[in-house]
């Protein structure tokens, strides 16, 4: 690319003095060929002229009153008078454009209009006056003059004369020729000279360009040797100053860049800068990790503007909080909290150059907000119904109520399962407490998991039958499937699925139980043939206090603190649990736990 620059620089000074000398030289080599042509044809006008005028002949011929009559007298007058010293050939025509004699003698007595420019030899007929006109005899171009015969007033006849211009016509040829050669070295020489004056430009400009190219590539210890004081040498030395403070200020700068890079680097909080088109500028590691992406020019494009239309559309948010007036944003994804605070960067005149986007991960915080939130409301509702009714019936016995013996039993019935109720309510939400902190001691011992569960099995027949519920085991009562387990927490996760695959299982209805060993796991699913489980609840079913029916469960007994306690024992026992539903279909809960090999251990019964 430099040197493509710095030639065509050098060739286009080299274009112009050319273009120039021979525009000049071909300007000039015309006029003065056209001005020598013109001056050798008016000298050989100006010679016949003068010769013919000056022979007597006009005269001669305007003493006949005819000229044909006396076409031999002319004859003899121009052989004598006209045979040396004029290289032209002269003729006399009548005024009936016939040949009367002429030097040539083989043109007497033939037609002028034939042989000759009858144009100009009319016309000189009409007016009297000499005309001329140039034509061709062959190949050898001519000159023709014709000059009036007067007799009288009148015309009687035109001297004709032909001029041979073969020799002003080579004459021009070799000046032309001339002319061309004269050029052509002018030409070269131009060439050879504008190349000498362009390299004296473009060497320096090129030597310059060559030191901006280091200078580009982060060497700023370079200085152009100034050869002359005109403009080319001011120009090296300023570019020698602007080298010294450029490299001086450009360390100052890597100082700062260093220092804010690694800033920025070990950001906990991501920050992405952009300009006022929208185009990211910067987005360090932390900023990446919370958009999910690799590269800086995957950032998708926001417009300051509307900041926040622009997060809702680029980061596809399932919530975005309205945007406070100290800048803050709080939006989610998924089961992520974020906050985005931003500000504008100005100029040195103030003017806006870009936003700059904090974005700080507080998904952990905002959970535990939310839990606690979410977890003194549930059990300030669960523990404020039972206590309610009790309140209630209990004001009423006072009232009198307990006069009447089968009112008050009743009352008091109901008064001992809402006690009942908040007790289980207490004993769950304090057997939870226990599984987050890990003080549930869990024993776990080698056994057959299929034992236990027929034993389970046993313990709710009876309330499948009184709903009239079928209770279908799939598997092998008799088969060997090994697990490490707690005896008693896991019975109650059994007893807890079963539970609720009954609870929520309309009369008539089917539960089917199967245990599967699968590539090291064991897989206990229970599916009942209930109402199932909406999709957008499914994934939910295992918080606390979550209910899908709350109206319903908490007419059937249930606290939604089972499934949770459910999964912290399978958790405990480095299992999992999954649910699969089809609303109005029915639901399976599947426990998945590592099989053991086994050893011969005793069974857990």
């Amino acid at each position: 690319m430099k040197t493509h620059v710095r030639s065509t620089v050098r060739w286009r000074i080299v274009l112009i003095y050319f273009m120039l000398v021979f525009i000049a030289m071909s300007i000039a080599s015309v006029f003065l060929t056209d001005r020598i042509e013109n001056y050798q044809i008016s000298v050989l006008r100006d010679n016949i002229s003068n010769t013919v005028s000056g022979s007597n002949l006009l005269t001669y011929l305007s003493s006949f009153e005819t000229l044909e009559e006396h076409g031999s007298e002319i004859q003899k007058a121009l052989d004598d008078s006209w045979t040396s010293g004029f290289t032209q050939e002269i003729s006399v025509v009548s005024p009936s454009l016939g040949i009367v004699a002429s030097t040539n003698t083989s043109l007497a007595g033939r037609s002028a209009a034939q042989l000759f420019d009858s144009d100009a030899i009319v016309s000189c007929l009409l007016s009297g006056k000499t005309t001329e006109s140039d034509s061709r005899t062959g190949d050898i171009p001519v000159k023709n003059l014709c000059f009036a015969v007067s007799r009288e007033g009148s015309v009687s006849g035109v001297v004709f004369v032909r001029a041979d211009l073969s020799s002003i016509r080579s004459f021009m040829d070799s000046t032309k020729l001339l002319l061309v050669e004269a050029i052509a070295i002018a030409l070269v020489v131009t060439v050879l000279l504008g190349t000498t004056l362009a390299r004296s430009i473009t060497v320096p400009i090129q030597d310059v360009t060559e030191k901006v190219q280091l200078m580009s590539q982060g060497n700023y210890d370079i200085q152009v040797p100034v050869k002359s004081d005109d403009e080319i040498g001011q120009l090296a030395e300023m570019f020698n100053l602007l080298s010294d403070r450029l490299g001086l200020t450009i360390t100052e700068i890597n100082n700062e860049k260093n220092k804010l890079g690694t800033i920025l680097q070990h950001m906990g909080d991501g920050l992405i800068a952009m300009d006022l088109c929208g185009e990211v500028i910067h987005a360090n590691p932390a900023a990446r990790r919370i958009l999910g992406i690799q590269d800086e020019s995957q950032v998708p494009r926001f417009n300051y503007r509307d900041l926040e239309e622009a997060l809702d559309e680029k980061l596809s948010l399932d919530h975005l909080s309205r945007l406070t007036e100290d800048g803050q944003i709080t939006w989610r994804r998924g089961s992520e909290t974020y906050v985005v605070r931003h500000d504008r960067f100005k100029d040195e005149d103030g003017s806006d150059m870009g936003i700059i986007l904090l974005l700080q991960d507080i998904t952990e915080r905002q959970k535990l907000e939310d839990m606690q939130t979410e977890f003194v409301a549930n059990v300030s509702h669960e523990l404020k119904t039972p206590l309610t009714n009790i309140k209630s019936y209990t004001e009423t016995l006072l009232d009198g109520a307990l006069d009447d013996r089968e009112t008050a039993d009743r009352f008091l019935e109901i008064i001992d399962k809402e006690a009942d109720r908040m007790n289980r309510l207490v004993k769950d939400l304090l057997q939870l407490s226990r599984l987050d902190h890990q003080q549930e001691p869990i024993f776990l011992r080698e056994g057959n998991i299929v034992l236990l569960l027929n034993s389970v099995l046993m313990k709710i027949a009876m309330t499948a039958k009184q709903k009239q519920i079928s209770l279908c085991p799939l598997y092998d009562e008799h088969a060997d499937v090994r697990v490490s387990l707690d005896k008693d927490r896991m019975e109650q996760v059994l007893m807890n699925i079963l539970s609720n695959a009954i609870k929520y299982t309309d009369t008539g209805g089917c539960i089917y139980v199967d245990v599967k060993e699968e590539k090291g796991t064991v897989r206990v699913s229970v599916r009942d043939t209930g109402i199932g489980i909406p999709k957008e609840s499914l994934p939910r079913i295992f918080e606390r206090f979550y209910r899908v029916d709350k109206a319903r469960s908490r007419a059937m007994g249930g606290t939604g603190l089972g499934l949770a306690i459910t999964k912290e024992i399978i958790d405990s026992h480095n299992g999992s649990l999954e649910a699969e539903s089809t609303e109005g279909e029915g639901t399976t809960i599947t426990i998945v736990l590592p099989a053991v090999i086994r050893r011969g251990v005793r069974d857990v019964e």
